[in-house]
């Protein structure tokens, strides 16, 4: 299977707010391939939008252990320590923790 398509389920439940569906989708590709660092990333994404900071961030550390070297990534898991070091749920004022931020999708896909 492309590396590409492990994601799309995922992506599909994400887009049609159906969050669960999509953590299981994202879960089953990454049982396909652990080392797939954008399921990693998707699977954070959702967790964060779902209020599960702590979860969230285990998937963001997996992306910048996969990654080190991608500034993007390291960014992109400070701005989530951040959210639960303030206690913000799920995202303060001014937060985007968005795939389609210039840059994020060319990193971590």
């Amino acid at each position: 299977m492309n590396e590409s398509r492990l994601s799309d389920p995922g992506l599909a439940f994400e887009q049609n707010g159906e969050m669960d569906e999509a953590i299981v989708e994202y879960q089953k590709a990454l049982r396909i391939k652990p080392d797939y660092a954008l399921a990693h990333n998707n699977l954070g994404y959702v967790l964060l939008k779902k209020g599960e900071v702590e979860e969230a961030i285990v998937q963001f550390e997996e992306v910048v252990r996969l990654k080190p070297n991608d500034i993007t990534a390291q960014i992109y898991l400070e701005k989530v320590r951040a959210v639960a070091r303030h206690g913000t749920q799920p995202y303060p004022i001014g937060f985007t923790l968005d795939t389609a931020e210039p840059g994020v999708e060319k990193c971590l896909g």
